[in-house]
């Protein structure tokens, strides 16, 4: 198969698991091919914020760490057997 998907702990700033799990996709043989050649949109370069993020966590200053972290979105949806919301199951 092209695309493989497993879900993951999400971890906080400090690398602990959080309740909620994240999707992680991985791509091999036209996917790759698809993903580079059409379903990129932008790359943008984060090094700088990376590295400033990086040592505010290096000096334990989560706070200041967690308000540059980009603005994620959590998507809410339903498992086709049970109905449970995933970020529900434990």
């Amino acid at each position: 198969m092209p695309v493989r998907i497993q879900w993951d702990p999400e971890r906080n700033i400090k690398l602990e698991k959080l309740p909620i799990r994240s999707i992680q996709i991985g791509l091999s043989k036209d996917a790759v091919n698809k993903y580079v050649n059409e379903w990129i949109v932008e790359i943008k370069d984060v090094t700088a914020l990376m590295k400033e993020i990086g040592k505010f966590v290096d000096s334990k200053s989560y706070n200041e760490a967690n308000q540059k972290l980009p603005k994620e979105e959590i998507y809410q949806f339903l498992i086709k057997d049970n109905f449970k919301l995933m970020n529900e199951i434990k």
